[in-house]
């Protein structure tokens, strides 16, 4: 009977371990997710500003906001009367020791874009095209990464308030992601509300696909807080490996510029840096 005891209450010690393990596991996966797809946004957003960014100073004469002092910004092409728009290489110079050039939104970038606007940004009907080299890099202060591939920023013909927006691109030479948004931006272009659209890719750590909706999810452009995300959510779409995945960018509903996100699976959530 006693040894009985025994391996019951060995089988019970098996069984507690073993769901602990997998309940351990599902976190990682889904925290790995979730990191994945917050900084998938945030580093297609960053690159695809400085397009942005670019437009308003030429064409707008506002004060640049990201693009720093120490980059290069070089013309191509300067005339969009030759009826083909015009073209500009940005060179943040080259990635030194894993380090890159800071830049005005308090982000680090390192390497070459290239740029080209059919008619300035601000006009109706604007078609804008971000290339990122094999060598363009962007992160923040403590980790760059690798990003390559494209982006086009499309300006609806009847409202200049209105910006498309796809991409597909990777990072750190994982598999490919891509987004597809809608954007609206108000006059001041002090802020930029993405919604309407989607993301999908893969997770560093695991190669694991998602699929989120983007929900709402508001920019600012405003100096000491360009390119942070304010508030707004991604939702698993179903598709993801997790499917009942949200992720809130306004986890203390304070819109502060604190890139922090609160991830919610089930009856578990986490709030995470994605730096």
């Amino acid at each position: 009977m006693f040894r009985i005891r025994q391996l019951i209450f060995f089988s019970i010690g098996l069984i507690y371990l073993f769901s602990c393990d997998k309940e351990k596991v599902e976190i990682d996966e889904v925290q790995d997710l979730a990191l994945s797809a917050t900084l998938s946004l945030k580093e297609s957003w960053n690159t695809a500003s400085i397009a942005i960014d670019l437009s308003n100073h030429l064409y707008e004469n506002k004060d640049l906001k990201i693009i720093p002092p120490g980059a290069n910004i070089e013309w191509i092409d300067s005339l969009f009367t030759d009826g083909d728009g015009t073209e500009i290489k940005v060179n943040f110079g080259p990635l030194v020791d894993g380090d890159g050039l800071l830049c005005l939104d308090g982000f680090k970038r390192a390497g070459i874009l290239l740029i080209s606007y059919s008619v300035p940004l601000s006009m109706n009907g604007s078609r804008v095209e971000v290339i990122a080299d094999t060598h363009y890099f962007s992160g923040s202060l403590t980790q760059l990464r690798s990003l390559q591939g494209g982006f086009n920023l499309n300006i609806d013909s009847l409202n200049s308030l209105n910006i498309g927006l796809e991409g597909k691109f990777s990072i750190s030479a994982q598999n490919t992601q891509s987004i597809r948004a809608s954007i609206k931006r108000n006059t001041a272009f002090t802020e930029y509300l993405i919604s309407q659209g989607d993301l999908t890719g893969s997770t560093f750590e695991r190669s694991d696909f998602f699929s989120f909706k983007l929900e709402d999810i508001l920019v600012s452009f405003k100096f000491n807080c360009v390119n942070r995300i304010l508030e707004g959510k991604l939702e698993s779409n179903g598709e993801s490996n997790s499917k009942d995945l949200s992720i809130d960018f306004n986890p203390y509903q304070d819109q502060s510029c604190d890139e922090l996100a609160k991830w919610n699976w089930g009856h578990t959530e986490n709030i995470y840096y994605y730096y």
